[in-house]
């Protein structure tokens, strides 16, 4: 880690950031400690902003596109339809990139990896601490009398999800040979336990997706016939998928769902044609769901109008669908910008997982998948001041700083010769 220009020292530098990774979902905190918790966030960007100007400055740049749909969001208090809420909204946001664009640069993909196992253990720990001696507190009771897990973390949809991510870190490191492979077992265990305990189906489909990707890895792994390897690997996922597609219906059943997915289809209509109203720049960052007029039509003839929040007024409703609602708040600029994001970020992120074939940039690989289906079935929405956003921002920088970093051993071998 590069850290000497920092004014605190590395052992408190690093347990502020701990700290701060393993309070950012937590929702169950007195008003106080969320202000103390808040403080910080803005703290530690301030102290990167100000002792490592040059390096921020550079690094910002590596990943173009994602600064402009940050910046995007940002100014889209221009055109909001909730100007004051996506002022309030942005300020989060960016306390929360900043937060992730110095991980990205601070940390490398090894050390990284290192850091939030330390942060899922202890978040699993601590749940399971709560969810033994203070069942009461731990439970989220639903509509239809149904109990679930929710941790410290306030809604199922919020500790499934995570926990699901906290699994695919830990089968990561079941497969690394640095790590204790008994232990890394123990806590993917009990990580998909909590995600049972929290029924949590898209989790759980997230998870097996990601225990068959590590296929992919073996062949990363080989020497010789990995393109062939390769082949029918890919052939076998193409062939699953097609058999998901056709099995939709029996499929849905299984997971005690229905084929409008608990009535979300009929939310995802009525706001693709809300979004097809303004479809350019959108409502602004958190504009549409904020507002009571935009947002109107949607709430009135789906089951949202029924939602004790609706009735008691607040905000902050979304589509369950990320891409949705970034569509809804910036529009297709904000879309394609995203997609050109991811597939540059995919891009970058194969190329170094065949040249270095380090399991930490397969993680990479095995997140972006988590993200990209967890913002399609869960997601609040893409630009979300969360954890997997945070993360989602460290390895965009990351992996853009060591691909830069072989791009330029490979240019001065050349000149060598």
């Amino acid at each position: 880690m590069n850290n000497q220009n920092l004014v605190i020292p590395k052992k408190v530098e690093l347990v502020l950031v701990v700290c701060l990774l393993v309070l950012i979902e937590v929702s169950k905190l007195p008003r106080f400690g969320q202000q103390i918790i808040s403080l910080f966030y803005y703290v530690i960007p301030f102290i990167v902003m100000i002792n490592r100007w040059n390096r921020f400055t550079y690094v910002i740049f590596q990943d173009i596109f994602l600064l402009l749909l940050t910046l995007l969001a940002i100014t889209s208090v221009l055109w909001s339809e909730n100007p004051s809420w996506t002022l309030q909204a942005s300020l989060f946001l960016v306390r929360c990139t900043i937060f992730g664009v110095y991980l990205g640069m601070t940390y490398t993909p090894k050390e990284l990896l290192g850091l939030l196992s330390l942060v899922f253990f202890l978040l699993i720990v601590i749940s399971l601490f709560v969810g033994l001696l203070f069942p009461s507190y731990n439970l989220q009771l639903f509509y239809d009398g149904s109990l679930a897990w929710s941790g410290v973390f306030g809604h199922k949809q919020s500790f499934g999800p995570y926990m699901g991510l906290a699994a695919l870190t830990y089968l990561i490191n079941c497969f690394d040979q640095r790590i204790n492979r008994l232990f890394a077992l123990c806590v993917l265990s009990m990580a998909l336990v909590l995600i049972i305990l929290s029924k949590s189906a898209t989790s759980l489909i997230i998870f097996c997706v990601a225990l068959n990707l590590m296929l992919l890895y073996k062949v990363i792994k080989q020497k010789s016939f990995r393109g062939i390897l390769l082949i029918i690997i890919l052939s076998i996922y193409a062939s699953l998928f097609f058999n998901v597609v056709s099995n939709l219906e029996i499929i849905v059943e299984l997971l005690n769902k229905d084929i409008e997915f608990n009535g979300r289809t009929p939310i995802w209509t009525l706001a693709i044609e809300s979004a097809l109203k303004r479809p350019w720049l959108g409502y602004g960052y958190q504009g549409f769901w904020s507002s009571e007029v935009s947002a109107q039509e949607v709430s009135a003839y789906t089951w949202i109008s029924r939602t004790e929040s609706y009735l008691n007024g607040e905000n902050g409703f979304h589509a369950h669908n990320g891409y949705i609602d970034l569509f809804l708040d910036l529009g297709v600029l904000g879309l394609s910008l995203f997609v050109i994001n991811i597939f540059n970020l995919l891009k970058r992120i194969i190329y170094l997982s065949f040249i270095n074939r380090r399991i930490e940039n397969f993680w990479y690989f095995q997140f972006v998948v988590f993200f990209l289906v967890n913002i399609l079935a869960n997601g609040r929405g893409i630009l979300w001041y969360r954890t997997d956003w945070v993360i989602y921002i460290a390895i965009c920088f990351s992996s853009a700083l060591e691909y830069r970093k072989i791009q330029k051993d490979k240019h001065y071998k050349k000149l060598s010769f």
